[in-house]
């Protein structure tokens, strides 16, 4: 795993070693990244379900001003620190240990771009996006980037699917609010 592009391009990324990790692939991390083809300056991130942080960190290093990570994993999270403290990104990233839905419950600031990719099977993308809408953690235009087995549909209402492709057995949704 590594930083693809922006001002760490090439930095390679630790990555927890357990089963519960699935760290997205550098394949998939550059094939969502062009699906999203944005412009990240000034925009603040959150990587749910974070693992290593590479979709968060890959933001930081393409100009996002700020990424919040969160993972309940002691590990995880362990290895995000190390990430962060490699790149020198300390400034503009925090991480949160703990359970998501507590975190959505008590952030106080609103995302434009969220990575999410739970456990699969797991009905987490649902409980997320609830979330999201119902504490209006999502500033306008914000994108949700969804990573789920190939074969999960998910429940997605109130958003619009935008973009979506499939690697291998990772299906890739793109969402929007819908207002």
């Amino acid at each position: 795993m590594r930083i693809i592009t922006g001002r760490k391009k090439g930095a390679k990324l630790l990555y927890p070693e357990t089963e519960s990790c699935r760290p997205t692939t550098d394949r998939v991390k550059e094939n969502i990244y062009n699906l999203l083809s944005l412009d990240y300056r000034g925009k603040t991130v959150l990587d749910l379900f974070a693992g290593s942080g590479g979709m968060g960190l890959e933001a930081v290093s393409r100009g996002a001003d700020f990424c919040f990570f969160t993972d309940n994993g002691k590990e995880a999270c362990d290895i995000i620190e190390k990430n962060i403290r490699k790149l020198d990104f300390g400034g503009c990233t925090k991480v949160y240990k703990g359970d998501f839905a507590d975190f959505l419950k008590t952030v106080k600031c609103k995302f434009d771009l969220v990575f999410l990719d739970p456990p699969y099977h797991c009905a987490l993308v649902e409980k997320s996006l609830k979330l999201l809408k119902s504490n209006s953690l999502l500033n306008d235009n914000a994108v949700i980037v969804v990573e789920t087995d190939f074969d999960e549909n998910p429940d997605t209402e109130g958003f619009e699917i935008i973009k979506q492709a499939k690697y291998g057995r990772v299906l890739v949704r793109i969402l929007t609010e819908r207002k």
